[in-house]
């Protein structure tokens, strides 16, 4: 019963990060949703997992140099795409939480974990509509779609660092888009946010 309890308040998360995100971000700096981010956060992460063993692998024929071919080929396994991405998506947030501890040496580090932890609801709403509406419209909706997701994630992380540490308007976009430039040049969107990876697939 206590674990149906607990099913339920996540689904709760899920609602009020889509809804109300700022007041989630409120009750987890003020300690709230521990169990239920971390729920969020596991099975935003195992959908894409799941999903990797329906894709199919490409092979890179694209140089001339087969070391390198072979290469790009392993690390296009889908599985292992899955894992970088998520290696790529903490590095992420640690060099973000590096930068707040910059501006506040009492950071609160716990809070900024939950906090983006939660915004794995999303990746549960966006993977569970894609899903439905892959089959209703065409690609250059879904890409616009996914696109517009992508910009909701962003204005959630910039919210999370907001409100949890505290941070003005202005910290909190150079806490952000410092690590955020660097990353999604070297790995992509995905990196920023892998539980929304293969939405279309």
């Amino acid at each position: 019963m206590k674990n149906y309890g607990l099913l339920v308040s996540s689904g709760y998360l899920i609602r009020e990060m889509a809804l109300r995100p700022n007041s989630v971000f409120e009750k987890i700096k003020r300690g709230g949703f521990l169990k239920e981010t971390v729920i969020v956060f596991v099975i935003g992460a195992l959908i894409p997992l799941v999903k990797s063993f329906f894709i199919r692998k490409q092979s890179i024929t694209f140089f001339a140099d087969e070391w390198i071919n072979q290469l790009l080929s392993t690390l296009n396994i889908p599985q292992l795409s899955w894992a970088i991405s998520y290696i790529g998506y903490f590095g992420f947030l640690f060099c973000v939480y590096g930068i707040c501890r910059l501006f506040n040496k009492k950071s609160n580090l716990r809070a900024f974990t939950l906090a983006f932890m939660g915004i794995s609801a999303i990746g549960i709403v966006g993977q569970v509509f894609f899903y439905v509406l892959q089959f209703i419209l065409s690609k250059s909706l879904l890409l616009f779609g996914g696109y517009v997701l992508y910009l909701w994630v962003v204005w959630l992380s910039l919210q999370a660092i907001r409100v949890t540490q505290g941070f003005s308007f202005l910290k909190t976009l150079v806490a952000f888009f410092s690590p955020f430039i660097v990353i999604v040049a070297i790995m992509g969107l995905t990196a920023i946010c892998p539980y929304l990876v293969w939405l279309t697939s």
